[in-house]
């Protein structure tokens, strides 16, 4: 029990590396997107205060015309980064 234990928070601090990597990713993906205006961070990325488990929240400006498509295609777009845990 205690070598799972062990093994569990190694991993654990591993986390915020793979979440960097994922928000690197991401970002460069949206910024190329001619609908996005411009992507910021909420939560606590955003308030510069996430700890371990800390998820990714992202606000993604698209213009008016393109909003119904944008969010048509939300849930495939986040699927290409791995499994998304809710919406």
């Amino acid at each position: 029990m205690e070598k799972m234990k062990n093994t569990l928070a190694k991993r654990d601090f591993l986390l915020p590396r793979y979440r960097k990597s994922l928000q690197e990713v991401i970002e460069e993906h949206l910024l190329k997107d001619e609908k996005v205006l411009a992507v910021f961070y909420g939560g606590s990325i955003g308030s510069n205060s996430e700890d371990l488990f800390s998820d990714i929240d992202l606000r993604i400006v698209v213009d008016e015309k393109d909003l119904d498509e944008f969010i048509a295609a939300k849930r495939n777009l986040a699927e290409r980064y791995g499994r998304v845990l809710f919406f």
